[in-house]
């Protein structure tokens, strides 16, 4: 009974709710050769302002009043945050249909005179209007009508924000929309994604030339007759229809209008077996149509319109919100990214470098073009042959921070720049869904190293085929997600699909391409955009690559690193493959498939693999956790927390900071905000460059930050740059989160979230200063949880007049507001502490440490042998450095490590660093002074040469 209540809701909640929506009005349909009408807000040449337009089909007993689907559908839709979009519901008359409700013949255009009450003894298809058919005396069919609506919906003056289009229908209406995707123009115009709802039809269109239209192909009526029928196949390949039908709908006549002929008949006794039966039809008689069909049962429903248009499922597909709901729900949830704003200093190197390499003109114009470029002029695999490139990547990392910072700063304009670009890429798309920057796409196994050797001097292993397709598909999903243009996630099923198709082929499985020492990481990655592309669609094929990939970490026999087994040993990751240290272990890759698998966990609820995450996770934070505060040793786990010398890939802290992120999420555990704001306040920041125009490929403990220009034969692309600003967004999230009725307060540098009911937005100068002030606006009364830092010994928590000094040990406290405005004051404890290195003996020149640091001209010299101390000061990280004045001489020596010293820190300012102290270090008799600052601060920068710059050992 549960649709039923729905409905009867709908109907008691209708009342109050007609007096927000403007009522429908009947219309004249400008341009037919008739009088034809249909009913609207408001003509469709005065235009609307919304992104989504639905246009509603009756069924067989109506086509001269308002449907009621086209009334409960859009009160449904107006509970929703965006609002019910315009609606357009067209009339199709009969002449019986009229006289039955007391209407005379008014020269409209009218259809089937044909056709009598017995659905046995079916009339011409020549004036059914069900099937594309000619209204009486013209030649004016009424699938021209819908042409020159979604004409009308295609003026970009008069519908400037229109983003999709839904053409729907139920019963005779469903069959009239099944045939339309088949033969209809479908097009309203580019940018604007046209989708399909076929509910509860009489029969259906199966592509059987034979058989006579609308059951198969033959004598088909004026409007389509001159198609062929691979023309029919292909717009049915190319068109998504949503299909729905209730489960009791299992009545004939007289309770419904079933079409009983004989062709009908023979898809089955009722329409629920028809339904279930042409599925079936689909996947084992036309695979390509059916990738573009989704079917969905309506529980307890009989055959009753009204209430499958006020369904969530229909609703959430008109509006384009159908994705898989989460099995395992999330215990924590962030807000939307346009809700989030970054602010203060962070702020600021935040949005100098989204400008320069994102929204700003020379970011538009040359950087994304340049990305383009690649797919226009595919080469890969023979600009460097016969090893192959990565330019493939580079338009899906720039995709995918641009949508993000689109998003956050609610840029229009931005968003319709990376619109027209994601539209530019696919138009290099290949007919079999191909789209990459590989000539060959199935160049996806490294050459013999024999044969690299031979024809270069030097052996590879490398393949970058599918990781680069990854990208291409994760930048192409983000695009989607902004602008909602259906077309882009067309072209990345196409893709992914192809793909599938081609592993097949080649019988290979993901983790046995790409790059063969890194054990099949690079594309096995491809997991966390896979498990997105399954999100939005459904398709059993995507999911079945996420198992046959997750089942090859189990498999003895696969090259894929076997995690369970090797996490079981407790041993670090450069011990679990002899030989092997420093090749197999690449890190960035391999935090992108633990992130991929937190998301299949989500879409499955099979908990091993978020606990499988779980237990990596910690591993690599005891073992990899590095000098500058990320993890890793220039992007490959090799054991970094035991090296004396420190360097970050910024992909790394890319990568680790968004894994921590969605693990926050899943588990709710403050430990993964700790090890993210660690690595976001050191390494991450330290490697965008001040100037916003540049980042670091390695982030270095000292001597200078390593750039890297040019990669892949491209002048302005870099995997590292072109990465970065996703983290700002990732961070902006994470800021403030939901739990349930609370709200929970992560992070305290400066920035503004809102909640449907609440704001929080934080000012102060942390991390450099010890106090925030949080500003929290509330609807109603909310608990406020703070999270209470590790790095603070004691955290002091002011509200009004009362006071509560809270111990680290605590790690949340609980605020109760009221309606309205508080003020939270919070003191950290920031006291400095010195961290004694490791003991790790010297790594000789032979050793992989000292080749993966030695990557330019001064950097063997930079080399450190002796174990040292750092510095820091809450969760900062200090540094020695030129840019407050420490003395050259200073910069590199150490001598502090050992215990027994006293630290003071005295602040000062300096224009060139967000914090500068200067340091007395006191043990006994001695006393040591230098001047220190915020390592990010110390060198984000591009320096010259054997630049003695910084150092943050003591």
């Amino acid at each position: 009974m549960r649709n039923y209540i729905v409905l009867l809701c709908l109907s008691l909640g209708t009342v109050s709710l007609a007096a927000a929506l403007p009522p429908f009005v009947r219309q004249e349909l400008q341009g037919a050769p008739k009088p034809f009408y249909y009913d609207a807000e408001h003509p469709l040449e005065a235009g609307d302002a919304r992104p989504v337009a639905v246009v509603i089909v009756h069924g067989w007993g109506d086509g001269v009043t308002t449907p009621r689907e086209a009334i409960t559908f859009r009160s449904a839709a107006a509970r929703r945050p965006e609002g019910a979009p315009y609606v357009v519901a067209p009339h199709f008359p009969r002449v019986e249909t009229m006289k039955r409700k007391g209407l005379e013949p008014d020269g409209r255009a009218t259809w089937n005179e044909s056709w009598g009450k017995n659905l046995g003894v079916p009339g011409l298809a020549a004036d059914d209007w069900r099937g594309g058919g000619d209204a009486k005396d013209t030649a004016f069919s009424s699938y021209d009508v819908i042409d020159k609506i979604f004409a009308a919906l295609g003026d970009t003056k008069l519908y400037p924000n229109l983003r999709r289009v839904v053409l729907a229908g139920y019963s005779a209406g469903g069959q009239f929309v099944g045939r339309y995707a088949a033969v209809g123009k479908g097009m309203v115009r580019p940018g604007v994604t046209l989708e399909y709802a076929a509910m509860a039809p009489s029969s259906e269109l199966r592509l059987l030339p034979e058989t006579r239209w609308h059951y198969g192909l033959k004598g088909r009526p004026r409007y389509s007759a001159n198609l062929t029928e691979e023309q029919i196949r292909q717009n049915l390949a190319s068109r998504r229809v949503w299909r729905g039908c209730g489960v009791l709908d299992v009545k004939g006549r007289p309770h419904t209008s079933l079409d009983s002929c004989a062709e009908a008949m023979a898809q089955g006794t009722n329409r629920y077996d028809r339904f279930c039966n042409f599925q079936k039809y689909l996947q084992e008689k036309e695979p390509e149509w059916a990738k573009q069909v989704s079917f969905h049962s309506f529980e307890n429903l009989a055959h009753r319109s009204p209430v499958a248009y006020a369904d969530d499922a229909f609703v959430d597909f008109a509006l384009g919100q159908s994705r898989l709901p989460d099995v395992a729900r999330d215990c924590l949830q962030a807000a939307p990214l346009s809700a989030c704003r970054v602010q203060g200093p962070i702020g600021a190197k935040m949005d100098r470098f989204a400008f320069e390499r994102g929204w700003g003109p020379f970011a538009r114009g040359v950087v994304m073009r340049e990305a383009e470029e690649a797919f226009a002029h595919p080469d890969d695999d023979v600009f460097n042959a016969p090893i192959g490139m990565w330019k493939g990547e580079f338009w899906g990392k720039l995709a995918l921070s641009g949508a993000a910072i689109a998003e956050m700063r609610n840029d229009a304009d931005y968003r319709d720049f990376l619109h027209a670009s994601a539209r530019r890429l696919i138009a290099h798309q290949r007919a079999d869904g191909y789209l990459g920057t590989y000539i060959d796409d199935a160049f996806v196994c490294p050459v013999d190293p024999e044969v690299c050797r031979r024809e270069t001097g030097y052996p590879s292993t490398w393949n970058w085929s599918l990781w680069c397709r990854k990208y291409t598909l994760w930048g192409l999903l983000a695009v989607y997600h902004l602008t909602g243009d259906r077309e882009l996630l067309t072209a990345a099923e196409r893709a992914m699909t192809q793909e599938i198709e081609l592993l097949k082929r080649l019988k290979l499985r993901l983790a046995d391409t790409g790059t063969s020492a890194m054990r099949g990481l690079p594309p096995t990655s491809t997991l966390q955009p896979l498990m997105i592309l399954y999100r939005e669609t459904g398709k059993r094929e995507y999911l079945d690559l996420a198992r046959a990939t997750l089942a090859s970490f189990r498999d003895t026999t696969s090259r894929a690193p076997q995690f369970f087994a090797k996490l079981a040993t407790g041993e670090s990751m450069d011990k679990w493959y002899p030989g092997e240290t420093g090749q197999w272990g690449k890190a960035y890759e391999m935090m992108s498939l633990l992130d991929g698998m937190v998301e299949y966990y989500r879409l499955t609820g099979e908990r091993q693999w978020l606990d499988l995450v779980v237990g990596l996770q910690d591993l690599i934070w005891r073992t990899e956790r590095n000098p500058v505060e990320s993890v890793g040793y220039n992007d490959q786990f090799t054991g970094a927390a035991r090296h004396l010398n420190g360097t970050s890939e910024p992909c790394d802290a890319v990568h680790w900071i968004r894994l921590n992120y969605d693990l926050y999420l899943a588990t709710g555990d403050a430990k993964y905000v700790d090890a993210a704001e660690s690595t976001y306040y050191n390494a991450f920041l330290a490697g965008v460059f001040r100037d916003g125009k540049w980042g670091a490929r390695e982030v270095r403990s000292h001597g200078r930050h390593i750039a890297r220009f040019g990669q892949s034969g491209m002048r302005w692309q870099h995997c590292c740059v072109d990465n970065l600003a996703r983290t700002f967004a990732d961070v902006a999230q994470l800021a403030a989160t939901r739990e349930g009725d609370a709200v929970r307060v992560n992070l305290y540098s400066p920035f503004t979230t809102d909640f449907a009911d609440a704001s929080i937005s934080l000012t102060g100068d942390f991390p450099v200063a010890d106090k925030v002030s949080a500003h929290i606006r509330a609807d109603a009364n909310l608990t406020v949880k703070f999270r209470v830092p590790p790095w603070s010994p004691k955290t002091i928590f002011r509200v009004g007049d009362k006071v509560t000094e809270v111990p680290a040990a605590a790690r949340w406290h609980a605020v109760k507001v009221k309606a309205g405005h508080t003020l939270v004051r919070i003191a950290f404890d920031l006291a400095p502490r010195l961290v004694d290195g490791t003991q790790e003996p010297y790594a000789g020149k032979d050793d992989y440490r000292y080749r993966r640091w030695n990557a330019g001209p001064d950097s063997a010299r930079l080399y450190r042998t002796e174990p040292a101390a750092r510095l820091f000061r809450g969760p900062l990280l200090l540094a020695k450095s030129r840019n407050v004045g420490t003395a050259a001489d200073d910069i590199l020596k150490t001598g502090l490590r050992g215990g027994g010293w006293q630290v003071k820190l005295r602040p000062f300012t300096d224009d060139r660093v967000q914090g500068a102290w200067e340091a007395t270090f006191t043990r006994g008799d001695e006393v040591r002074k230098v001047n220190v600052c915020d390592f990010p601060s110390a060198g984000d920068e591009l320096l010259p040469p054997n630049a003695d710059y910084f150092s943050i050992f003591f």
